[in-house]
């Protein structure tokens, strides 16, 4: 149902969208090249403050991931259909999504917060100017830049001195992203006042969503439970923090979890949070320790699991050793879309791109045909019926030395070979509805004899590799017969 209702959201997004476009469409204004960030049509900005704004602009988008652009125009009009008028916020608003300011990618920064592109617009002929904030903001800049607007900027515009306002507002503007990009006090600290955004800032610059401060040995989702904040709980859970992680100093108090906490401290709200999503109290765990140790980890991964929604609708996953969950593309074939898994319990939570994006509650550890499986996707579960479990396809044809290829994880363009995490060494081995494969990879590259069957059994390649290049190669066509390319051993 999610897919079908986020499939269906995207459409009707892409619907608005064009029809809030065809209203008003920015004409005739050039977008700054890449790293220029100014527009100057109406000739307000000296020379001098033009390289100063570009230099400082620069340099903060590198630092913070954050672009400001300054645009000048002379009139609105001059840029819109004929006998059409807007306000100076529409038309920022517009031209801010037209030029799709923000939506950069910079390397080793989260995707989810570069959508905090400013736009610095004045029309000269109309007497107005306007600060449009990428959505990333919020609401948390909005009375900042209203003071930006009305104690640094227009007074100088008042004074004739465009060049200087614009500069001036410029630099306040670049000092406001450096302020809110800069998060104060610890993650443990930003997590017990509710201040999301410092404990986001903390993450993109590495610190560890499991760390403990050195005080009560608490993780920050233990001190945003201990505050009730919620905000912060459920993006730090939906980051894939541990619920049920132990912490407190020993004896004072008890050591603790997350719900302890949260009952410790009469967060209602908190606890129905957590127990959505799993929470167990310090006693709960115990329990479940004494109990058989059956792992679903052992007895899910590396399996294939076909599940029954309905006649038609059979969807199939593999968990993959390096962490990696295949689901049934549209062809029908297991495809990797991007998502990833962990296992707690007898809960799989799902990511993608990092986002909590489901959960599967298996109702054993040692799931089998007939068991129920509760599909969790926000406020949605629906129960769907396992109806098979397989291992992985074993070969008739080749001898199964090493790593099956699905346990491994092949990495940029080039397809090297890891596995969990390191680059592999030795032989693997792959099964497909081609056929069968044999070789062995050092450091993550090809290196050796390959050989590969039809699905008959016949050989139809064999190749020797050197360190990811391949030295001597042979083809066979599904007769058994030496051709010499592989289109022609696809011939039928």
């Amino acid at each position: 149902m999610r897919k079908i209702t986020l499939q269906l959201l995207i459409f009707l997004g892409a619907l608005f969208l064009n029809a809030t476009q065809s209203k008003a469409f920015i004409y005739d204004i050039p977008q700054p090249g890449q790293r220029e960030f100014i527009q100057d049509l109406a000739g307000l900005i000296d020379a001098n403050h033009q390289q100063e704004i570009k230099q400082a602009a620069d340099k903060i988008l590198t630092q913070t991931g954050n672009p400001i652009i300054v645009v000048t125009i002379n009139k609105m009009a001059d840029h819109l259909d004929k006998g059409k008028t807007l306000r100076i916020e529409t038309f920022a608003h517009f031209l801010f999504d037209q030029w799709e300011i923000g939506s950069v990618e910079i390397e080793g920064f989260d995707p989810e917060t570069l959508n905090r592109g400013i736009l610095l617009l004045v029309s000269k002929g109309d007497r107005k100017a306007r600060i449009q904030l990428g959505a990333g903001w919020g609401r948390q800049a909005d009375g900042v830049c209203k003071q930006i607007m009305d104690r640094v900027i227009v007074p100088k515009f008042k004074q004739g001195n465009f060049s200087e306002g614009i500069k001036n507002g410029f630099e306040s503007l670049a000092g406001m992203i450096i302020e809110i990009s800069t998060p104060k006090g610890s993650i443990w600290e930003a997590a017990f006042k509710g201040n999301i955004e410092a404990v986001k800032k903390h993450l993109e610059q590495g610190v560890d969503i499991g760390s403990k401060d050195q005080v009560f040995d608490g993780t920050p989702l233990h001190h945003a439970a201990y505050g009730g904040k919620n905000e912060v709980a459920l993006f730090l859970i939906k980051k894939g923090a541990d619920i049920n992680a132990i912490g407190g100093p020993k004896g004072f108090p008890a050591m603790e979890t997350p719900l302890d906490v949260a009952t410790r401290q009469s967060q209602n709200q908190t606890i129905s949070l957590l127990r959505k999503y799993g929470a167990k109290t310090v006693e709960e765990l115990k329990t479940k320790v004494n109990a058989p140790a059956d792992s679903l980890s052992d007895n899910i991964v590396g399996k294939l699991i076909t599940l029954f929604l309905s006649e038609r609708i059979r969807p199939q996953m593999r968990f993959k050793s390096n962490g990696v969950m295949l689901v049934t593309g549209q062809g029908g074939n297991l495809e990797d879309q991007g998502l990833t898994y962990k296992i707690k319990g007898n809960d799989v939570l799902i990511f993608k791109n990092g986002e909590r994006e489901a959960g599967l509650l298996f109702s054993s550890s040692n799931p089998k045909r007939g068991d129920q499986v509760e599909m969790r996707s926000g406020d949605d579960k629906q129960k769907l019926m396992i109806i098979k479990i397989a291992d992985y396809p074993k070969p008739k044809y080749v001898k199964a030395e090493g790593i099956f290829s699905e346990e491994l994880e092949f990495r940029g363009d080039n397809e090297i070979a890891y596995y969990k995490g390191s680059l592999y060494t030795g032989k693997s081995f792959i099964v497909d509805e081609f056929g069968e494969q044999q070789g062995s990879f050092k450091n993550g590259k090809d290196d050796g004899i390959w050989i590969g069957y039809n699905s008959n059994g016949k050989k139809w390649y064999e190749g020797t590799w050197k360190d990811g290049v391949e030295i001597t190669v042979k083809w066979w066509n599904s007769k058994g017969e030496i051709v010499n390319s592989w289109e022609q051993s696809e011939a039928k």
